[in-house]
């Protein structure tokens, strides 16, 4: 093939792919109170911002870790194989990881539910009651106390849905709609469980009007979403990094796409209030959708994402105790990707990624790793 129509086809590629993920979504919704002028409208996504890392002056001296990769999860049945931006939550009383949704582009968005069985190493499909309508690039959670799957907004092959969340039993497998000020951002939404005061924080998100910077809350009890009106907030995004820290109790948010391109910046939410933390040193170049956890030390690892001209297939750590990013070289990686499915088992303390997006060929993948740190 000619190098000139070998271009024309990649680029042709990419362009649908932005369609296919929400590259349609433009402006921003309202920011919380004193959000600062980041928060500025934006007329449309533009090209993609490749990121840079930045130099440092800071020697961090020999890396302690010496992590490895080896095939994890074995390919499921056919019905799940080829999907991305699923929803995926860890039941640790049974060792389980469950997986709703995705997308199967150029076929039909799936609304399936699929159970992995980390002892067994099995798939396993589940037949829930009044589910909700097939989609991907949402968000959710496990809530430990009610034994419930809290499902969060989303989108399907014609675009944003309309702002709506569900908890799903896990002892009877029915759907229940949930009602209140739900958050308007619908497409790569961040959501973590907040152990401590046993409550869900959501943050961001986009939609056909705009990208959002507000927080939610879901609270368990009243089965009800409230907004915070935080003092200060991150700039509007979808498909950060985000998690939460037991030591520090707070959340910490990292990275994502915004109108115009990609973020490396890093906020922390105390559950009143953000605040930007300064990272010192080299940072990940910045990116969207990436797998990510905190492990048993108190280590944020981050591997693959995207900036839309290419995946990343690079791995990052930080010690939240004395943060600084290290960038970890390792022989014979996975396929970059984002959009995975991802857990870190506490049990083994390894991060264990199922399929995702090759973003320039638009291609789905199916494979299973397991990632481990070791001093």
């Amino acid at each position: 093939m000619p190098f000139a129509l070998w271009c024309a086809v990649r680029w042709l590629m990419i362009a649908l792919f932005l369609a296919a993920c929400g590259g349609e979504e433009i402006g921003s919704l309202a920011p919380d109170a004193g959000s600062g002028p980041l928060d500025a409208q934006a007329s449309d996504l533009g090209s993609a911002d490749l990121g840079t890392p930045d130099s440092g002056d800071t020697d961090l001296g020999p890396s302690i870790f010496d992590p490895w990769w080896e095939m994890g999860a074995p390919p499921p049945p056919a019905p799940v194989v080829g999907r991305w931006g699923a929803v995926t939550i860890y039941v640790p009383e049974e060792e389980r990881v469950i997986i709703h949704g995705g997308s199967q582009y150029p076929d039909p968005t799936s609304g399936e539910l699929w159970s992995y069985d980390r002892g067994t190493q099995t798939w396993t499909e589940l037949f829930s009651v009044d589910p909700p309508e097939p989609r991907y690039c949402h968000c959710g959670v496990y809530l430990p106390d009610s034994r419930e799957f809290l499902l969060i907004n989303g989108r399907n092959d014609r675009g944003p849905l309309p702002a709506a969340a569900w908890t799903l039993s896990l002892d009877t497998l029915a759907w229940t709609p949930v009602n209140g000020d739900l958050p308007p951002g619908v497409i790569g939404c961040h959501a973590i469980y907040d152990p401590i005061r046993k409550r869900v924080i959501v943050f961001g998100g986009a939609n056909r009007t705009g990208m959002s910077n507000q927080t939610h809350i879901y609270d368990p009890s009243s089965r009800t979403f409230s907004r915070v009106l935080t003092q200060n907030s991150p700039p509007m995004r979808r498909d950060g990094m985000f998690i939460y820290d037991p030591a520090s109790d707070k959340f910490w948010l990292h990275g994502g796409q915004v109108p115009g391109g990609h973020l490396e910046d890093t906020w922390t939410f105390d559950g009143a209030d953000w605040r930007e933390e300064l990272i010192p040193g080299p940072l990940p170049p910045s990116r969207r959708w990436a797998a990510h956890a905190l492990d048993a030390r108190g280590r944020w690892v981050m591997f693959g994402g995207t900036n839309e001209a290419e995946n990343f297939q690079d791995l990052w750590v930080m010690n939240l105790s004395e943060p600084g990013w290290e960038a970890l070289n390792l022989a014979n990686p996975p396929d970059g990707r984002a959009g995975a499915a991802y857990i870190w088992f506490p049990e083994d303390d390894f991060l264990w990624i199922f399929g995702g997006l090759d973003v320039p060929f638009l291609r789905s993948l199916t494979d299973g790793w397991n990632l481990t740190l070791s001093r």
